[in-house]
């Protein structure tokens, strides 16, 4: 017994027929998906599957800045915390400050005593000073031998307030005039009126 083979369905025809246009056409665009070669680069992982992979860095301490709190005080008087006595009064003063030493002026002069010398008929020295208010007192030194000589002292007014006595030298004699006021007081000799003559300044 012969045995013919089956002839295909239409339906198969037709599969096949759109088979056979549809295989030009993909071969034209580059094949299937699976073909295809990947054109872009592979992505870099993002920041967060770095920082999933990345080990974990402790954050740094940061410095606190710690305010302690005021403790409470107890109240003077409370348990444990007795009230203060008063202080007890000294029962002597201080003593005061010691004093500075401070430079005091010198005392003025009791007295001027002033020496004035007669020599070679002329009065050494011949210009003297003294302090107003303190008395006056005057050593004369006649010096010049066998040759008679004396000191006359005149007020500013001009009147004589006091002279020692003529006498030949050597000789020695002492004039006590007092305090005197402020002012010019000229002296002399009267022996020798133009040649012995000089000035006490009194201020």
């Amino acid at each position: 017994m012969r045995i013919h083979p089956r002839s295909p369905r239409p339906a198969a025809l037709a599969f096949a027929a759109a088979l056979a246009l549809a295989i030009p056409a993909i071969a034209a665009c580059g094949g299937t998906s699976a073909d295809k070669t990947p054109t872009e680069p592979p992505s870099t992982p993002t920041a967060s599957a770095t920082r999933a992979t990345s080990p974990t860095v402790a954050a740094s301490p940061t410095a606190t800045t710690v305010v302690a709190e005021p403790t409470s005080t107890p109240a003077a008087g409370a348990p444990g915390n007795p009230a203060p006595t008063a202080p007890t009064a000294p029962t002597q003063p201080p003593p005061p400050p010691a004093a500075t030493a401070t430079s005091a002026p010198p005392p003025p002069p009791t007295s001027a005593d002033l020496t004035i010398v007669g020599v070679n008929i002329s009065f050494s020295p011949s210009s003297v000073t003294a302090p107003a208010g303190t008395p006056v007192t005057i050593t004369f030194v006649n010096q010049d031998a066998g040759i008679a000589h004396n000191i006359n002292v005149f007020a500013p007014g001009g009147g004589s307030i006091g002279a020692t006595e003529v006498a030949s030298g050597p000789a020695t004699h002492t004039l006590s005039l007092g305090a005197l006021a402020p002012g010019t007081y000229r002296f002399r000799c009267d022996v020798h009126p133009q040649q012995m003559t000089g000035v006490l300044t009194v201020s």
